[in-house]
């Protein structure tokens, strides 16, 4: 942000592409970074667009993942909101 906070966005499982619209656009003013071990590969979009528009029923493949995986990482986010608020509120509350 500009006045240097950083804003999460997201937490990927694994598998999951650091931004699925990267596969089709360039990634910019994005940082990604892992708090646990993690393994990255890059793939010229070129490439991989061609080959995923030669086999359409990757990109379908693709989709329902993508979803899948968005439903459990959204889970995730509420999961440890939930307990963090919970968390903040016990805190702010002082016993008189």
């Amino acid at each position: 942000m500009p006045d240097g906070r950083c804003r999460i966005l997201s937490f990927l499982l694994p598998g999951d592409f650091a931004c699925a619209v990267s596969l089709f656009e360039p990634m910019s003013g994005r940082l990604v970074e892992a708090v646990t071990e993690a393994t990255c590969h890059s793939f010229k979009r070129n490439e991989l667009k061609s080959f995923l528009f030669a086999h359409p029923e990757l990109i379908e493949m693709l989709t329902r993942i993508r979803i899948e995986e968005r439903k459990q990482s959204d889970q995730l986010i509420t999961e440890e909101t939930e307990k963090w608020g919970k968390v903040i509120r016990s805190a702010s509350i002082k016993p008189e």
